[in-house]
């Protein structure tokens, strides 16, 4: 999982990187199309393009949804800490 801080202030996580396509766990609610401009702990901003968001059962929101400012940088970031979470999990 990796911590992100919305352009709301309130904070939520990606949880699951697959391509372009991201997973995040957020306190707010995305409708299809929507934006979603956040930024990692490190500073680096990530937008995400929402395409589907669930409410779970504690409040929060699943949002699914591709990111449009992908950069190598982010990718990697993005792929070394969900990767340690992975196996620090198995």
């Amino acid at each position: 999982m990796v911590a992100i801080v919305l352009s709301s202030g309130q904070r939520g996580a990606i949880v699951r990187l697959t391509g372009e396509r991201v997973w995040l766990q957020s306190p707010i609610a995305a409708a299809p199309g929507a934006r979603v401009e956040a930024q990692l702990d490190s500073g680096l901003a990530v937008s995400v393009k929402a395409q589907r968001c669930v409410k779970r059962s504690d409040g929060g929101f699943d949002v699914q949804g591709r990111i449009v400012n992908m950069t190598r940088e982010l990718r990697n970031i993005l792929t070394a800490s969900l990767s340690a979470d992975h196996e620090s999990v198995s």
